[in-house]
């Protein structure tokens, strides 16, 4: 159960732009583990959805990918959880 809005656009937020970063053309697991050319991988989850579909769900089957691909994870920790890949400080870093 997600209390607020803002914590699920962050963990969507984390979910496209660290796939973005990792969008190597052979499968990769130093952050997630990720098939190849996971932005691919993406856009065809969503395009797989029926036209007027919820645009909520086709972004969270989406982010799925990055965050459960291997599809041993039962639910997501969205608020109050970690920052496994450390990157609570990349805004600092962009904007410095």
């Amino acid at each position: 159960t997600v209390h607020s809005v803002y914590p699920l656009a962050l963990w969507l937020r984390a979910a496209f732009t660290t796939t973005a970063m990792v969008d190597y053309p052979t499968p990769a697991n130093f952050m997630m583990n990720l098939p190849a050319y996971p932005v691919k991988e993406m856009c065809k989850i969503i395009d797989s959805f029926p036209v007027g579909a919820d645009v909520v769900e086709k972004a969270f089957t989406a982010a799925s990918l990055y965050y459960n691909y291997t599809g041993d994870q039962k639910c997501f920790e969205m608020e109050g959880g970690d920052d496994p890949h450390g990157l609570s400080g990349w805004g600092w870093q962009v904007k410095s």
